[in-house]
């Protein structure tokens, strides 16, 4: 296994005409500035490191792309795409180097800059020239990051080969007690690392903001901030679980603070933050460890940064892939200085990972079905424990065997918003405080109307008529997930199980008997009455969207893993064919005519679009996500939500498209999750924030 990542402490890497940026993954000749998508500068990385060997396929599959299997077509399109990087009207020359048969390697003489501001040319010979005392000091710190590198090395090789072993499930009672008694709303909360305190969000019964508890898990007692005009959240703690970091937060700005667990002295304000969920910590005094949104200019995306309080300089520890929704920090282990973070993909699991303070060394965990929200370390086993809220289990992982120790079933357990377990037999959590209703929003007037209530369960509804159909889904193993029919009376007009597991299903608004059905990678095209498979569409990737365009065709975005963005498609039925769009990395789509296509890019932009001509025309850029995005189209309006507005844009005059804000929610109390155009109205999925508690839940 060769070195793949430069250390925190290189600053730049000079060749040619170029100069690397590592920790913001740019390029720059003068003239230009290029920013690497995340493979091309990991490959781009491992050349020069490694520049005195021919790279071969077999090191690129196991070093950067870390896979047993990669296509070969995928490593030809990633040199030619760095290849066309590296060449600007200032570096014309050869920079990466193909030999026949053999690999690749790095052609040019490459300089490391270091932020100690000593320059290192990487020679062949791999010495430099320096004092006698500079040259002991180096050969120390070479024999300590080979010795490092080495125990990493056979750790992390050992981490890919071990598999995790299965244990079976064991059922156990708990009890469910009731830890604060204040009536409202509690969103948020965090463990301090010691176990003894929770940061806990909560806005209180007639209160426009939510104040920040912080809670003695051991006595009971409560301290509370407040402000007059910001929502407060907890961020998370430091190391020694003496100081809480937080946040306020309005609509118009966000900031971090500082406190002591004991309030004993004033918040002491950090720096501007985003207005998403963020979790972190602060190792010491300067080093903050914490999830930032907007990596690759992509609002929901995350990276895991390490920022220097005392000068704002930030290293990115993690580069996530653009086809997830970003890393997510967890936990800092402070006895082995490594952070556990997690990755969601777009089908909702995630993938948990462990990395050092500097992100060289990612060792992949496991595949987690659902949402790892948070997660507890046990030093005395070495393990660390979530909770899975789907299937009500406690989840136990040993990181030195690499193996689940325990898995428990929850009996007695409630719904939970949010949980954090203090060990097998202790879980925090707060009770779920979201319920999905379904409204109507006529367009002549600005009232919405209850239609009905469909619970917890409000999974890709679709609306035909004057009823609507959910996917219901069954979280014991020995249920089969349903489809529910609905009328606007809230009267139940069908529910049968299905027979295969579906993400989404949507019924087709134009064929009454007809519906489809979405797995990770195929499409079924259904019999409503029956439920009957009538055509199975093949997917070559990983479905992110799907929906009925009109009566012939269908639209899908999937997620290109080797390419590393989203591919836009259109199903025609008559042809029985995929046809790709000339539509780059889209995450909704839909038609306004034969030749011209609205679309939302993974930015957050609008775009208008004709196949005629292949003009790309910029309608909007949309601005903050507060929960969910979602759109609908019907005749020449497109609706669009960002959780807490719906907006309409008018594509009648091409010419002059214009856009108002129809509806907004107060999002302390509401949020709006779905949205569907109808002829008359807005039908919209809506989730109804009402009061819940702080609990416990302990095993008998």
């Amino acid at each position: 296994m060769k070195e793949v990542n430069f250390s925190r402490s290189v600053k730049e890497v000079k060749f040619g005409a170029w100069v690397l940026n590592p920790k913001l993954q740019t390029i720059n000749d003068g003239d230009v500035e290029r920013e690497l998508e995340p493979l091309l500068f990991k490959v781009l990385c491992y050349l020069i490191i490694n520049k005195d060997e021919i790279i071969t396929r077999q090191d690129l599959i196991d070093d950067v792309w870390c896979q047993h299997y990669v296509d070969d077509n995928a490593i030809n399109r990633a040199m030619s795409e760095l290849r066309k990087v590296l060449k600007s009207e200032v570096q014309r020359g050869l920079v990466v180097k193909t030999h026949y048969r053999k690999g690749y390697s790095f052609f040019l003489e490459p300089e490391v800059v270091y932020y100690e501001e000593k320059n290192l040319e990487i020679t062949s010979n791999q010495t430099v020239q320096r004092t006698t005392k500079k040259k002991t000091a180096l050969l120390i710190y070479v024999i300590a990051v080979v010795i490092i590198g080495f125990g990493f090395y056979i750790y992390s090789s050992l981490a890919s080969k071990i598999e995790v072993e299965e244990v079976n499930t064991v059922d156990k009672n708990f009890n469910e007690e009731t830890l604060s008694w204040m009536e409202g709303i509690y969103s948020e909360f965090i463990l301090s690392p010691d176990n003894q305190h929770a940061a806990i969000a909560f806005t209180q019964a007639g209160s426009q903001y939510s104040s920040l508890l912080i809670k003695s898990l051991d006595s009971g007692k409560e301290k509370k901030i407040t402000s007059t005009d910001n929502n407060l959240y907890p961020v998370g703690w430091n190391s020694s679980a003496a100081k809480l970091i937080y946040k306020s937060e309005n609509k118009d700005n966000c900031k971090f603070w500082e406190v002591d667990v004991n309030l004993s002295r004033e918040s002491k304000y950090l720096f501007d933050c985003q207005m998403r969920y963020a979790l972190g910590t602060i190792i010491d005094d300067s080093a903050f460890i914490y999830s930032k949104y907007g990596y690759r200019k992509r609002s929901e995306l995350s990276a895991i940064v390490n920022r220097n309080l005392k000068t704002g300089d930030e290293f990115q520890i993690t580069s996530p892939s653009l086809n997830s929704f970003g890393d997510k920090f967890l936990y800092y282990i402070k006895s082995k200085n490594l952070i556990i973070f997690g990755r969601l993909k777009s089908n909702n699991s995630t993938e948990l990972f462990m990395t050092d303070l500097e992100g060289r060394n990612q060792v992949k965990l496991l595949t987690h079905k659902g949402r790892i929200w948070s997660v507890n370390y046990d030093v005395s086993k070495d393990s660390i424990l979530w909770y899975g809220h789907k299937e009500n289990v406690i989840y136990e992982f040993s990181l030195s065997s690499k193996r689940f120790i325990k898995k428990i079933h929850v009996k007695g357990a409630s719904s939970y918003s949010m949980t954090s377990p203090i060990s097998n037999s202790e879980v925090i959590a707060l009770t779920y405080p979201y319920y999905n209703n379904v409204y109507y929003l006529d367009f002549t007037g600005e009232d919405k109307t209850q239609l009905s209530n469909s619970g917890r369960y409000n999974i890709s509804s679709s609306y035909i008529g004057e009823s609507v159909t959910y996917l219901k889904r069954n979280n014991s193993s020995n249920k089969q997930n349903s489809v529910e029919e609905v009328s606007f009376s809230g009267e139940l007009i069908r529910s049968k199980p299905l027979s295969s597991d579906y993400k989404k299903v949507k019924r087709n608004s134009n064929v009454n008997d007809e519906m489809l059905g979405v797995k990770n990678s195929q499409v079924h095209i259904l019999n409503y009455s029956s439920f009957s498979i009538e055509k199975i569409i093949e997917i070559k990737g990983e479905l992110h969207y799907v929906d009925y365009l009109d009566e012939s065709n269908i639209g899908y975005i999937l997620n290109d893993e080797n390419e590393n963005k989203k591919l836009s498609y259109i199903y025609s039925r008559n042809l029985s064919k995929s046809i790709l769009l000339p539509i780059s990395d889209a995450v909704w789509f839909n038609q306004l005519s034969s030749t011209k296509f609205v679309f939302l890019s993974n930015v957050d932009k609008l775009f208008l679009f004709d196949t005629s001509n292949g003009i790309k025309e910029l309608v909007d850029d949309v601005g903050k996500i507060f929960y969910k995005q979602s759109l609908s189209i019907i005749n020449n309006s497109l609706y669009y939500s960002n959780g807490v507005n719906v907006k309409r844009y008018n594509f009648e005059d091409l010419g002059n498209i214009t856009k108002e804000v129809i509806y907004e929610v107060d999002n302390s109390k509401t949020l709006i999750s779905r949205i569907e155009a109808t002829e008359t109205g807005l039908l919209m999925d809506m989730l109804d924030i009402e009061k819940n508690e702080l609990v416990k839940l302990v095993k008998n």
